[in-house]
């Protein structure tokens, strides 16, 4: 089996356990939320993760997704899967802070030099992502995806946007 096939293959699985998680998924907690809502919430909480950029604001963000999913319901392995796309990147931006910034010596590996100041940046950034991919799992797995589209159109995102959407989902 080529990568390829098995990408498309775990990809689509992952699509038909999300799909029918939404459609046996009792709607209580975020379920009941209208989506256009939501999306609002997803936008302000990357934007404030972007304009302010602390630890403590992307660790509270992301306590607050888990309160979400958890009154949610939504099943622990289910949200789990959004971390796992973006985790190998989020280790190399990691990395790449403790041993490319700052001036405080932790522990030297070899030429390379692990700095004090350069993990607390990585870990500010983790965080941020592990922040964004929890309120994306708390919006997508409590809202189904013609719903997303449909919010999507009523601010007035181009169609051709989400037509595009809907025709890269169907390969």
């Amino acid at each position: 089996m080529s990568g390829k096939v098995f990408i498309n293959y775990a990809s689509a699985r992952t699509d038909l356990i999300i799909h029918e998680y939404q459609e046996r998924a009792s709607y209580q907690g975020f379920h009941r939320w209208d989506p256009k809502l939501k999306l609002i919430l997803l936008a302000t909480v990357i934007g404030l993760n972007v304009i302010i950029a602390k630890f403590w604001l992307s660790l509270t963000l992301f306590l607050i997704s888990i309160g979400i999913a958890v009154w949610s319901n939504i099943p622990p392995r289910l949200f789990a899967l959004f971390f796992l796309a973006p985790v190998w990147a989020t280790l190399m931006v990691f990395l790449g802070f403790s041993v490319g910034f700052g001036t405080t010596p932790i522990a030297s590996i070899g030429p390379l030099t692990v700095y004090r100041e350069g993990m607390f940046q990585g870990l500010s950034a983790a965080a941020r992502v592990a922040s964004d991919m929890s309120w994306m799992a708390s919006v997508f797995l409590t809202t189904p995806f013609t719903k997303v589209l449909d919010a999507l159109q009523w601010f007035r995102v181009p169609a051709i946007q989400t037509i595009g959407v809907l025709f890269q989902n169907t390969l």
